[in-house]
C-alpha cells in the first residue's frame, strides 16, 4: 500500500508562479516515478527559429537590439533542463513580442529627394510662409540623421513638408523661370540642324525675351503670361528640317524590318549604319551634313540586303542523299558526291547567312554529283570465270590457244581488282575470258601402239575424237555455269532497278 505521496506543480495560470494547491481526494492509477514530465518547448523553438531567419539590416538598431536580447534569453531557457513551463512560455512570449515590435527603417531616397527639392528652391521666388517650409525641411533632415527613425515618423514629416510647399504661391518671375527651364530642357537636347532655320530662330528669340524679362526685375502677371505663351508656342512651332525628316524616316523603316528575312552578313551592315544614324539623331552637335551622310549610309546598307534562301528543298535532298551507301558505288564517283553533300550540309548549317543563290548552287552541285554516281559492278560472274580458268592445265592445250586464255585471264584479274571498274568493263572481261576458253585447242596425243595402222584421214592439227569430246564437254559445262550466273545477276539487277 502507498504510504507516501509527493505532488509537484508543473504549470500555473497567469504570469506569477503559484506553488500552492489542494485536493480533496487522490487516487493513484499509474506506477510512481521520480521523473517529472517533459516540458513542451515547441512554441519556444518556433520563435527562436523565426528570429534566426531575420536580417538585422532591414530593421532599426533599437528594435533589433530587443530581438537579440530576447533571443539570447530564449536560447538559455531552452538549454536549461530544469526550466519550468512558466519560464518556457514567458521566454516564447517575450521573443515573439520583440519580433512583432521590429521597426523597418526609413526609406531614405524619398526624404533625400524632397530635401534636394528644398535646396533648389529660392525664397524670393515664392509668396507665403517660408518659415513653415524651412521647419518642415529641418524635420526631414532630422529623420535622415536618426538611424532609429521609423517610416511612420518619416511619413508625417514628408506630409508636413509637402503641405508647406503647396501653400506657397510662385511669383510671376518664378512662373517665367519655370517656362524657361522647360524650354531649355527641349532646346538644349536637340540639334539646331534638326529644324528649319526660321523655326529655330523663333524659339531662340522667345527664349531670350523671357530671360530678359526676368533679368529686368519686377514682372507683372500680364508680362509673365505673354512671355510664357510666346515661348511655349515657339517651341511647339519648331519645324523639322528635310534632312532630319529623311533621317527619321530611314531609321523608322530599318527598325520595322524583319531581321530574319535577310542574311546575317548583309544585315550586319544595316545594323552598323543604324547605330550611327541613331547616334546622329540623338546628338545635339549633329549638322545637316551629318544627317545627310547618315541617310546615305543607311540607304546603301539597306540596298545591299540579301534575302535568306529557302532551304526546305535542299534539306530534303540532303536527307535523301545521306541514305545512300558508299559501298554501292565506285570510289571515283562517290568522292565528288561526298564533297557535294558536305558542301550542301554546310549551307544548311549556316542557313542564316545563305542566300537563295547559295542554296540553289548547293542543290545543283549535289544533283550533278548524285546523277554521276556509278554503281559498283557485280563481279561474281567474272570471278567465277577466272576461277574456272585457273582449274585448266596449260599443258593440255596448244601454246597459241593457251596464250589467248592467259592474256584474257590476266585482263580479267585486273578488272576484278579495279574498284572503279564499270559493269560494262566487268562483263567485257568476263566474255573475253569465256571466249578464249571456248577456243582452246587440245594438243595432239601421238599413238604409241606399233600394231595400230596409221589413219590417213588424221592430220597433226586435229585432236583425237575422245579429246575433242572432253574439251567440248568442259567448255560446255563452263558456259552453262556462266549462263546460270548471268541469269541470277540479271534478275538481281532488275530487282535493284
Amino acid at each position: 500500500n502507498v504510504v507516501k505521496v509527493r505532488l509537484v506543480a508543473t504549470s500555473t495560470i497567469g504570469d506569477q508562479p503559484n506553488k500552492f494547491f489542494s485536493a480533496a481526494e487522490i487516487r493513484l492509477t499509474t506506477p510512481f516515478s521520480e521523473e517529472a514530465p517533459a516540458m513542451d518547448t515547441t512554441a519556444l523553438e518556433t520563435a527562436i527559429n523565426l528570429a534566426k531567419t531575420l536580417n538585422k539590416d532591414r530593421y532599426t538598431a533599437d528594435s533589433w537590439q530587443a530581438v537579440e536580447q530576447a533571443l539570447a534569453s530564449a536560447e538559455a531557457v531552452l538549454a536549461d533542463a530544469n526550466a519550468t513551463a512558466q519560464e518556457i512560455a514567458s521566454a516564447a512570449r517575450t521573443l515573439n513580442a520583440a519580433i512583432d515590435a521590429l521597426v523597418m527603417p526609413v526609406y531614405k531616397p524619398q526624404v533625400e529627394e524632397l530635401l534636394a527639392m528644398y535646396e533648389s528652391m529660392d525664397e524670393e521666388d515664392f509668396i507665403g510662409d517660408w518659415a513653415a517650409v524651412e521647419a518642415a525641411a529641418a524635420k526631414l533632415q532630422a529623420i535622415l540623421d536618426d538611424e532609429n527613425a521609423t517610416q511612420t515618423q518619416a511619413n508625417a514629416a514628408i506630409e508636413e513638408f509637402l503641405v508647406a510647399v503647396k501653400a506657397l504661391q510662385p511669383t510671376e518671375a518664378k512662373r517665367v523661370k519655370d517656362a524657361i527651364a522647360s524650354a531649355e530642357e527641349v532646346l538644349n537636347n536637340v540639334s539646331s540642324a534638326a529644324f528649319t532655320e526660321e523655326s529655330w530662330k523663333a524659339a531662340q528669340d522667345a527664349l531670350q525675351a523671357a530671360k530678359d524679362l526676368v533679368a529686368a526685375g519686377a514682372v507683372t502677371a500680364e508680362q509673365a503670361d505673354k512671355a510664357i505663351a510666346d515661348l511655349q508656342n515657339a517651341v511647339k512651332g519648331l519645324t523639322p528640317s528635310d534632312a532630319k525628316l529623311a533621317l527619321d524616316t530611314v531609321i523608322e523603316t530599318a527598325q520595322g524590318m524583319n531581321t530574319e528575312e535577310y542574311t546575317t552578313s548583309s544585315w550586319k551592315a544595316v545594323e552598323d549604319a543604324l547605330a550611327n544614324a541613331l547616334a546622329v539623331q540623338g546628338s545635339v552637335e549633329s549638322t545637316t551634313e551629318d544627317y545627310t551622310n547618315a541617310v546615305t549610309a543607311m540607304m546603301d546598307a539597306m540596298g545591299g540586303l540579301v534575302k535568306r534562301g529557302d532551304t526546305a528543298s535542299l534539306a530534303k535532298f540532303v536527307e535523301q542523299a545521306n541514305a545512300l551507301k558508299e559501298e554501292n558505288y565506285t570510289p571515283n564517283s562517290w568522292k565528288p558526291f561526298a564533297e557535294a553533300l558536305t558542301a550542301a550540309e554546310a549551307v544548311l548549317a549556316n542557313s542564316a547567312d545563305a542566300s537563295q543563290a547559295d542554296v540553289d548552287a548547293a542543290y545543283a552541285a549535289l544533283l550533278t554529283a548524285q546523277t554521276a554516281l556509278v554503281r559498283a559492278a557485280d563481279k561474281s560472274e567474272l570471278n567465277a570465270a577466272v576461277a574456272e580458268a585457273n582449274k585448266l592445265n596449260k599443258d593440255e592445250y596448244t601454246a597459241d590457244s593457251w596464250a589467248a586464255v592467259a592474256k584474257a585471264k590476266e585482263a580479267a584479274a585486273a578488272v576484278a581488282a579495279d574498284a572503279n571498274a564499270t559493269q560494262a568493263e566487268v562483263d567485257a572481261a568476263r566474255d573475253a575470258l569465256l571466249k578464249a576458253i571456248r577456243e582452246l585447242v587440245k594438243v595432239a596425243v601421238p599413238d604409241t601402239d606399233p600394231t595400230t595402222p596409221p589413219d590417213d584421214s588424221s592430220s597433226g592439227s586435229n585432236l583425237p575424237a575422245t579429246g575433242d569430246s572432253f574439251a567440248a564437254l568442259a567448255v560446255a559445262g563452263l558456259l552453262a555455269v556462266s549462263a546460270g550466273a548471268a541469269a541470277v545477276l540479271n534478275k538481281k539487277r532488275k530487282m535493284d532497278q
